[in-house]
């Protein structure tokens, strides 16, 4: 699993990971994409949450096309 950083890149616009108020990651060759309640920062971790993993190999493509930078979680 990473999660996407910036910039976004959705049809002709690049949008920055910060604006985007959505909180997902896509799972490397998987065709899976996660949507979470919580952000990717440390102090979230004592915040309860919960993330819904969709895999679809057409979501996935579409996620993955407008994520063009990902990292790995712990970052």
């Amino acid at each position: 699993l990473r999660k996407v950083t910036s910039p976004l890149q959705l049809a002709d616009s690049q949008v920055s990971r910060e604006a985007d108020s959505a909180r997902w990651a896509v799972v490397d060759g998987k065709n899976i994409v996660c949507l979470t309640t919580n952000d990717y920062k440390a102090t979230e971790k004592q915040i309860p949450g919960a993330a819904v993993c969709l895999e679809n190999a057409a979501v996935y493509n579409i996620f993955r096309i407008a994520a063009s930078k990902v990292e790995a979680c712990n970052k």
